[in-house]
């Protein structure tokens, strides 16, 4: 059936992968045509743009990062616009330098994609204190892991792994208390070190 013919035919295809076959007929003649319905299988990353937040110069109260990048959800040789996903992030516990404990909680951040593939993804810790990192003697560095897997909903409407390695992973210097973030999927990009501040 076709535009020309003045009947036109939408099929939706299954949200779990499959190898359907549509089959037409028109009087005796009859035809078919099969496809495959592939899952994600990665993601990968490029920074877009950083944002600063405020003021440089004295008094260095706070340190922290905030990097936007460009993702995109492959293979590219099929869409993905339809498909609903998710951050099914644990939450993570860690030691700053300064013996204090940092944590971040639990979450389920639910996203899309455009017809290519493309979303948007920040990596960011802010307005932490310059002080966590003071060990008692020197500024001390310390790396973040943020665990981030990623889920998809199949056809049943049940969540289903195809990221669960990826991380968003933090970098804090002691030299000059300078921060900045990455998003590890199927590639690694790293966002820009950025100063601290105060407001």
């Amino acid at each position: 059936m076709s535009d020309s013919s003045g009947t036109v035919s939408v099929f939706t295809a299954p949200k779990s992968p499959a190898t359907p076959t549509v089959w037409g007929k028109i009087g005796a003649v009859g035809d078919s045509v099969g496809f495959s319905v592939i899952p994600p299988t990665g993601m990968t990353c490029v920074l877009d743009y950083n944002t600063l937040h405020g003021t440089p110069g004295a008094p260095l109260t706070y340190i922290g990062q905030d990097s936007i990048f460009e993702c995109t959800v492959t293979p590219t040789t099929v869409t993905f616009r339809n498909v609903e996903f998710r951050e099914n992030i644990p939450g993570e516990v860690w030691v700053w330098p300064d013996d204090s404990y940092g944590f971040t909680p639990p979450d389920v951040v639910e996203w899309s994609v455009s017809q290519s593939n493309h979303q948007d993804d920040d990596s960011a810790m802010w307005d932490i204190l310059r002080s966590r990192l003071w060990n008692g003697e020197a500024y001390e560095s310390k790396n973040i892991t943020i665990r981030v897997p990623e889920e998809y909903k199949n056809e049943s409407d049940v969540w289903t792994s195809w990221l669960p390695d990826e991380t968003h992973p933090k970098e804090f210097r002691g030299v000059d208390q300078y921060g900045r973030g990455s998003i590890s999927a199927t590639n690694e990009w790293f966002g820009s070190w950025q100063r601290p501040y105060h407001y």
